[in-house]
C-alpha cells in the first residue's frame, strides 16, 4: 500500500513545499500547548455524555412548555366564591357575571354557549370524526393528519433510539400510560386511551402476533353521505349498524397496528380524549405509536394491567 501511494505522494510534494516556511514559525508555538490539548481530551470525552443528557433535557422541557402554552389557550371555566368566569383565550371571548348557588343552574346555557364557540372555532367539517372522539380539537404541529390529544401531552417521550436489548411494553389502563422497555430499562413512555367499560382492554400477558403500519378496522368505521361527503355517523360498528340508504361505509384507519389478540385488539395511533374510550385497542399520539412499530416485531411481549 505504501508503495502504491509513493507515486501520489511525490506528486503533492512540489505543492507542500511552498508552504512549509509558513508552517516552520509556528511549530514552537503549538509544542507548548501540545500537553494541555493532551490533557484536556479525556475531560472532553467526560463531559461529552453530560451535554447529550443536558440537550435531552432541554428538549424535553421544550415539549412541556410547549404543552403549557397549549394549556394556558385552552376553554376555562372557573368559580371563585360566587363568582363565574368563562374565559375562550384562542377565541379571544370572556365572560364574568356573579353567580349564586341557587341560580347557577341558569348559568348553563352560557356555559353551553362557550363550549359551542370554541367547538365551533375548531371543528373540521366533512371528516371523519372516528379518530378524533367528542369535542374540540387542539391545534395540531407535527402531523396535520393526526389530532393532537384533547389534553397537552406533557407525559410521553421516547429516548431508545441508541438503547440495546429485548423489547417490552406494559399497559397500565389505570394511568393510562403504555411503558416501552428495552432490556429491562425504560426507554419510553406514551400517553393511551385504552378500552371503555363496556368494551374494556383485557389484562394479560400477551405477544405481537401481527404488524400493519396501513391497517384499517374489519369492525369499526363511519357511515358518509355518498353525494356530500359529509359524515352521518361516526361511530360505526357495522356488525350492528345498518347502511343508511344514499350512505357508505368507510373502515376506520388505524396506523401502526400491533395486533395482540386473536379479537382484534391491539395498539395504534388514535384519538385521546384524555380517558378510557376505545372498543379495547390502545389508542396512542402518532409520533409514539410510530416510535412503538419501528421498534417491536412479530413476539414482541406485552403485558397489559
Amino acid at each position: 500500500q505504501v508503495e502504491a501511494h509513493a507515486p501520489q505522494a511525490e506528486a503533492h510534494a512540489p505543492q507542500a513545499e511552498p508552504h512549509a516556511p509558513q508552517a516552520e514559525p509556528h511549530a514552537p508555538q503549538a509544542e507548548p500547548h501540545a500537553p494541555q490539548v493532551e490533557a484536556h481530551a479525556p475531560q472532553a470525552e467526560a463531559h461529552a455524555p453530560q451535554a447529550e443528557a443536558h440537550a435531552r433535557q432541554a428538549e424535553a422541557h421544550a415539549r412541556q412548555a410547549e404543552a403549557h402554552a397549549r394549556q394556558a389557550d385552552a376553554p376555562q371555566a372557573l368559580i371563585f366564591g360566587d363568582h363565574l368566569t368563562l374565559r375562550i383565550a384562542g377565541a379571544s371571548y370572556a365572560f364574568k357575571m356573579k353567580v349564586s348557588k341557587s341560580t347557577f343552574s341558569n348559568c348553563l346555557p352560557v356555559i353551553a354557549m362557550a363550549a359551542l364557540l370554541s367547538s365551533c372555532a375548531q371543528s373540521i367539517p366533512g371528516k371523519s370524526d372516528y379518530l378524533v372522539g367528542v369535542g374540540p380539537l387542539q391545534p395540531q404541529t407535527t402531523d396535520s393528519k393526526h389530532p393532537a390529544p384533547a389534553i397537552p401531552d406533557d407525559v410521553s417521550y421516547w429516548d431508545g433510539d441508541h438503547a440495546t436489548g429485548s423489547p417490552l411494553i406494559k399497559i397500565n389502563r389505570a394511568q393510562q400510560k403504555a411503558f416501552f422497555y428495552k432490556g429491562g430499562v425504560l426507554v419510553g413512555i406514551s400517553r393511551i386511551s385504552s378500552g371503555k367499560e363496556d368494551g374494556g382492554t383485557p389484562t394479560g400477558m400477551y405477544k405481537i402476533t401481527q404488524k400493519n403500519k396501513d391497517h384499517v378496522s374489519s369492525h369499526y368505521g363511519v357511515f358518509k353521505n355518498k353525494s356530500t361527503g359529509m359524515t352521518i355517523n361516526d361511530n360505526v360498528d357495522i356488525r350492528k349498524d345498518k347502511i343508511p340508504a344514499g350512505a357508505v361505509f368507510y373502515n376506520a384507519p388505524m396506523p401502526n397496528f400491533m395486533r395482540i389478540t386473536s379479537d382484534g385488539v391491539g395498539m395504534h395511533t388514535g384519538y385521546l380524549p384524555g380517558y378510557a374510550a376505545s372498543h379495547g385497542c390502545i389508542r396512542m399520539p402518532h409520533q409514539m405509536s410510530t416510535k412503538f412499530f419501528e421498534n417491536v416485531k412479530v413476539g414482541t411481549p406485552v403485558i397489559v394491567e
